[in-house]
């Protein structure tokens, strides 16, 4: 039986890669990439908690290109929806900003 080819090593991954890369250099954190391999994801095979999560700082979640989750307990408490990766690195932008004026 032929597997189907890896949907994860697309455009779409290239860009989450790079948007949790940038995240963590705006951050000052720490994030290692998990390529998805193996099947295509479903509700019981997708599990891969390392991809968005920022050890002491929260999570980064890319669900579309418009939808980007971001919910971090430091430098601030903050739970918001960006539409886009540039309003979601303008915001970084300003909390690293911010917690280094305080």
């Amino acid at each position: 039986m032929k597997l189907p080819p890896r949907i994860d090593e697309t455009g779409a991954a290239c860009r989450r890669r790079e948007l949790l890369s940038r995240g963590a250099r705006l951050l000052d954190a720490v994030h290692t990439y998990r390529p998805w391999i193996g099947r295509p994801p479903n509700r019981w095979n997708n599990r891969h908690p390392g991809n968005g999560r920022f050890p002491d700082f929260g999570t980064i979640r890319m669900h579309a290109p418009n939808h980007i989750h971001v919910a971090l307990r430091q430098p601030v408490n903050l739970n918001r929806v960006c539409r886009s990766v540039d309003e979601v690195y303008d915001l970084l932008r300003k909390l690293k900003l911010k917690a280094l004026g305080q």
